[in-house]
C-alpha cells in the first residue's frame, strides 16, 4: 500500500500531541470495556466464601501436597485449587458451614446497592462511578486506538462529592 508521505507526516504530530499531554497517572489497570463498564454484583458461592476464609488454614496444605512435584499451569493449579476447596466443603462442620453462611449474608447485605430509577443516586454511588471512570474511559479509547487505529480523548466534569461537591474536571488520553 503507498501512503502519503505527508499524512504520515500529520499523524504522527498528531500522536506526538497526544503523547506530551497525556497524563500516564490516570490509567492504573485496563480491562475489557464491557467488563470495566458492569458494576461487579454476582454474589459468592458457599464454597468462595469457604476458601476466602480458611485457604490458608486448611485448603493451601492439601492443595500443595497434592500438586507437589507437579508442574502445573496458572489454570491447572486453579482446578485443583476448586476441586480441592469443593471436596474439602462437602465434609466440613456444620459448625463451619453455619460461619460461611453468615458470612455470606454479611457480603451480600454490605454491597451498595444500585439506585433504582426512581430514586436519586447516592453521593457514594456518585463517586464509586467517578473513581472508576479513569479505568473505562481509558479502556474505551485504547479499544478505539487498536480496533480502529483512530486517536481521540475526552475530557469529563462534574461536582465531586469527595471534594465538597466541587467541580472537578478530568482528561483521558490513549497511551501510544
Amino acid at each position: 500500500m503507498h501512503y502519503n508521505a505527508s499524512l504520515l507526516t500529520e499523524v504522527q504530530m498528531i500522536k506526538t500531541w497526544f503523547r506530551w499531554r497525556s497524563s500516564n497517572t490516570v490509567r492504573k489497570k485496563t480491562g475489557s470495556i464491557v467488563l470495566a463498564a458492569i458494576p461487579k454484583t454476582r454474589q459468592l458461592q458457599d464454597t468462595e466464601v469457604y476458601s476466602k476464609l480458611y485457604y490458608q488454614s486448611k485448603i493451601k496444605a492439601i492443595v500443595d501436597k497434592e500438586i507437589d512435584g507437579k508442574v502445573l499451569t496458572t489454570t491447572e493449579r486453579l482446578a485443583k485449587i476448586i476441586d480441592v476447596t469443593k471436596r474439602e466443603w462437602a465434609k466440613e462442620t456444620e459448625e463451619v458451614k453455619a460461619r460461611v453462611y453468615t458470612m455470606k449474608e454479611e457480603l451480600r447485605t454490605s454491597k451498595p446497592q444500585l439506585p433504582s430509577d426512581s430514586s436519586p443516586a447516592s453521593p457514594d454511588h456518585y463517586q464509586t462511578a467517578i473513581d472508576s471512570l479513569g479505568n473505562v474511559t481509558s479502556a474505551f479509547l485504547d479499544h478505539v486506538k487498536q480496533t480502529m487505529g483512530w486517536t481521540g480523548f475526552m475530557v469529563l466534569g462534574g461536582p465531586k462529592p469527595d471534594i465538597g461537591g466541587s467541580i472537578a474536571i478530568s482528561s483521558y488520553v490513549p497511551t501510544f
